[in-house]
């Protein structure tokens, strides 16, 4: 019964640790938004591995999880399976162990890629966290108000994105104004900021042309719990780990319920 006692024990630890977000290796959590306004929908390749299929303007993924280090980015046209000419090709990438978003910025014929670094620090009560990316190719530097004129981000470009600023929680009327006058280029009414939680706004299409100026607001969670993505050779990360343990479990928790029916048909007889 000792040997069962403690069988039964590793069994539920290592169940507890399959579960545990402790138990997943640190790295870092990388996101992707397509916000290149012509270009068609694209597969995001990690080390030619598809780690993002078929996402189309102007769609966001959520987190996936890579080990620390450095990797070979490449987006191509969706279904290519990470082969022919990529649009975006960004060999040796560093990622730390920190959440990060990329977009894809600019018109086809200029696409690049913007790295941003993402603060899933948990807002104060009564408080959103707020950043502002200009991905708008033909759109000038813009600032960013309230409807009473009220700036909130200054004089932000093209290809520029804001810290996360904390903002009062609540609904807002905001303005997109050509910087340093009141000319308004996009009006963005009823956006809600909600207690405790983490926005990017993104302003995406073109001011002169299809798809139109718009703005698209991609929500983060604070602290937010990362999926597992391909890295290499269709090898995973940390999830990996996680099934290993779940495995381990199963095979402890099968040998603590056949020792158990040893136990009492010995005690029965």
């Amino acid at each position: 019964m000792n040997k069962l006692m403690v069988l039964m024990m590793m069994a539920l630890a290592a169940v507890a640790l399959a579960a545990s977000p402790a138990f997943a290796d640190e790295g870092a959590q990388v996101r992707v938004m397509h916000a290149s306004p012509d270009a068609p929908a694209v597969d995001v390749c990690v080390n030619g591995n598809v780690a993002f299929p078929n996402l189309a303007f102007p769609k966001a993924t959520e987190y996936a999880a890579l080990a620390a280090g450095s990797y070979d980015v490449a987006v191509y046209a969706a279904g290519s399976n990470c082969t022919g000419t990529a649009v975006i090709d960004a060999k040796g990438l560093a990622l730390d162990a920190k959440p990060y978003t990329v977009l894809a910025i600019g018109k086809l014929a200029d696409i690049q890629p913007l790295v941003l670094v993402d603060n899933l620090a948990k807002p104060a009560a009564g408080m959103a966290h707020v950043r502002f990316v200009h991905a708008s190719p033909d759109t000038p530097a813009v600032d960013i108000t309230t409807k009473d004129g009220t700036v909130i981000f200054p004089n932000v470009a093209f290809g520029k994105a804001t810290e996360f600023t904390p903002v009062p929680a609540g609904t807002y009327d905001l303005q997109a104004r050509v910087a340093g006058t009141d000319t308004v280029g996009l009006d963005v009414p009823g956006v809600t900021l909600e207690d405790g939680k983490i926005y990017m706004v993104v302003a995406t299409g073109l001011l002169n042309g299809e798809p139109k100026l718009a703005a698209n607001v991609v929500t983060y969670e604070p602290q937010a719990a990362p999926m597992t993505m391909p890295t290499t050779g269709g090898q995973f990360g940390s999830g990996l780990n996680v099934w290993i343990a779940l495995i381990a479990g199963a095979t402890l928790l099968a040998s603590a319920g056949w020792l158990l029916r040893r136990a009492f048909a010995t005690n029965k007889a």
